[in-house]
């Protein structure tokens, strides 16, 4: 079973067992964890409400075959990356607002100067984009 899908079982067993509302599910992910909330969101939108994306990419390959056909009406994205990430090059988040804008989803992109790690301006700029969302 793909990690992905392992995520989505994950969110709906925590949904039921904690009571927790599946209407608000919000995915934090830093590099391997960012890769993974995209896929989970993309790939089952109405799983995830608000994803906030540091320093990783859209790994298409690891998204369900159909899911440019999904719904993504309800979705946001915050993404940020450090413009000097010597693991996960500039060039591969880039992609990632390019993606969101074909399917017509929601979200900010934000490059920091940074390696790979968050900025202490980028929590600020975060906080910013949390108040309005969550």
């Amino acid at each position: 079973i793909a990690s992905r899908d392992k995520i989505k079982n994950f969110i709906d067993e925590a949904c039921s067992t904690y009571g927790l509302d599946e209407k608000n599910v919000n995915l934090l992910g830093f590099s391997q964890g960012t890769i993974l909330s995209y896929a989970v969101a993309l790939s089952y939108p109405e799983k995830v409400k608000n994803i906030i994306a540091f320093s990783g990419y859209i790994n298409e390959n690891i998204l369900v075959e159909t899911y440019k056909e999904n719904n993504f009406d309800h979705l946001n994205f915050y993404s940020s990356h450090g413009d000097m990430d010597q693991v996960i090059p500039i060039d591969w988040a880039r992609k990632a607002p390019v993606i969101l804008e074909k399917l017509n989803i929601k979200h900010v992109f934000e490059e920091f100067p940074a390696g790979h790690g968050v900025a202490p301006q980028n929590f600020y700029s975060l906080k910013k984009w949390i108040s309005t969302k969550i």
